[in-house]
């Protein structure tokens, strides 16, 4: 990837020392419309090669107490991101887990002191997400 991306912008990037630094590679934001429309034709082309059952999440709730840095710092974007994914969800008719929505119920209790991973408390609230939309497609793979 590194290599492609060099040759298209004509520099030279530092040689990958293993395949996860390339996966990792920071990479300009792209805007939220680009990235639903992607998200969207990757999942149609799942849905269109397998018999898999597909489930949404989107990200959680954005920690205001962060010591973070991103390049993009906003809770508007996460929140943007979690509506596109609620959007396709409903668009392709998809179960979605709404970690947000879960997580906004607490305060910072669900993520770990500064940071915007989720604390075993927070884990327990998503767990708790993912089990209830789980469970209501595998109650509709029984009606079927």
């Amino acid at each position: 990837m590194q290599k492609i991306e060099a040759k298209v912008k004509g520099s030279s990037h530092r040689q990958a020392s293993t395949i996860l630094d390339g996966l990792f590679a920071i990479r300009p934001p792209i805007a939220v419309d680009e990235y639903e429309r992607m998200v969207e034709e990757a999942l149609l082309e799942c849905k269109r090669t397998s018999s898999c059952s597909i489930v949404l999440i989107g990200p959680g709730r954005f920690n205001n107490d962060t010591a973070e840095e991103y390049a993009v710092h906003s809770p508007e974007l996460w929140s943007a991101v979690n509506q596109m994914v609620l959007r396709i969800g409903e668009r392709l008719n998809l179960p979605v887990v709404n970690a947000q929505d879960a997580l906004a119920e607490y305060d910072a209790e669900v993520f770990i002191s500064k940071n915007h991973r989720w604390s075993g408390f927070g884990h327990e609230v998503v767990a708790r997400e993912v089990e209830a939309v789980v469970a209501s497609q595998i109650t509709r793979l029984g009606c079927k």
